[in-house]
Order: C-alpha cells, then structure tokens, then sequence
C-alpha cells in the first residue's frame, strides 16, 4: 500500500520532475514556470494536493476536491505520476485509496474528467473503474468527458 500526506512546498522540486516528465500534462494543465499559478487557482477550490511514496520514495501527486460547486461530489482533479514509476499500478493504487476514503466516509460516487481527445487518459481512469458519464465543456470551450465511479 502506499502513504501519502498533505503536500507541502518543499515537494515543488518533484512536482516540477513531474511536469517535465509529461508533455500531455504540460500541453493540458501548465508548464513548470507556470506551476505556482496553477497551484493557487485550485487553493480556491478548497481541495487537497497530496505527496505519494512508496516507502521513503515519491511516486506521485494527487488534487482531490471533497465537495465540487458543480455537483457537490467528490472530484480528482489531478493525478501525476513519476515517468520512471507508470505503468506499474501505482497510478490505480493511488485512485483505488483515494476512493477507499471517499467510500468510508459515506460518498457514493467519485468524479473525474479527461480532455476528449486524451484517450490514453481515459483508458487509465475506465482501467480504474471510472465509466464515462457525459461531455462537458470547460471554460475554454474545449470538450471534457466527464467520468464516475461508483463507490
């Protein structure tokens, strides 16, 4: 299993590995000169950024929102795994944790979105047990699919 914590700012130097490591992130969500503006739009959502090890070794980092405005549900809004750490389950043990807690404290379902065209991305959260729901767009216009999974 692995452990996580709140994240804190002396992880910026991994999270900005992260970002690096994924050009799909980067093109999607920010680059790394834009990452302390990113982190301070989503502090306006009253969520959680969380740091996840593997024993003493960082695998990822996590954005979850407990209560969304537009649904009142739980949302993952972030998940970012370390390049070298992908494809080797950690990514699914993070989200099954993460619903695990939603679960025990009395939700019945968890939502994420995905950019339309990030297929890939969407196979990870179904390969997580996330189904597609509806597309949605964001405030750019751009088309979002909107994916559940039942707790």
């Amino acid at each position: 299993m692995l452990s996580f914590r709140l994240y804190e700012k002396d992880d910026q130097p991994f999270f900005e590995k992260l970002i690096q490591d994924s050009i799909a992130w980067q093109e999607e969500e920010c680059s790394v000169s834009d990452l302390a503006s990113y982190m301070q739009k989503y502090d306006m959502m009253n969520g959680q950024w969380t740091l996840w090890s593997k024993g003493e070794k960082p695998i990822g980092i996590a954005f979850t929102v407990d209560w969304a405005p537009s649904n009142e549900k739980p949302w993952i809004g972030t998940i970012l795994v370390d390049g070298r750490a992908r494809r080797k389950g950690y990514g699914k043990q993070i989200v099954d944790q993460i619903a695990d807690r939603y679960k025990q404290e009395g939700h019945d379902v968890l939502f994420a979105s995905v950019p339309l065209q990030r297929i890939e991305w969407m196979q990870f959260w179904a390969m997580c047990g996330f189904e597609q729901f509806k597309v949605e767009e964001n405030n750019r216009n751009e088309p979002y699919m909107v994916m559940t999974r039942p707790l």
